[in-house]
């Protein structure tokens, strides 16, 4: 529902671009995610004061967003960053 909405973008590009044009207000990284691609990602993420969560495995993470196997994805709608961000850090 919420990538139909616009709300959320998966794949690097997708990401990437939502991080530059400072829609992304919190970007989800899979736990398995090469060194490489984390540092990218969490890289990318700060520079642009964008929030970033450690997730769980890219299978997990692309289920749970309804699309095959993701390794990231962003959360370009505020409030709906806030809840997730929030319900991972009182998870871990």
């Amino acid at each position: 529902m919420a990538k139909k909405s616009g709300a959320l973008v998966a794949g690097d590009e997708a990401v990437m671009k939502a991080i530059r044009a400072r829609i992304a207000h919190l970007v989800l990284v899979a736990a398995d995610a090469s060194p490489r691609a984390r540092k990218k990602y969490t890289d990318k993420a700060a520079y642009y004061g964008v929030a970033v969560r450690i997730v769980v495995t890219r299978e997990a993470l692309g289920k749970s967003i309804g699309s095959p196997d993701h390794v990231v994805a962003a959360i370009c709608d505020a409030a709906l960053a806030r809840r997730i961000a929030e319900a991972f850090d009182a998870s871990v």
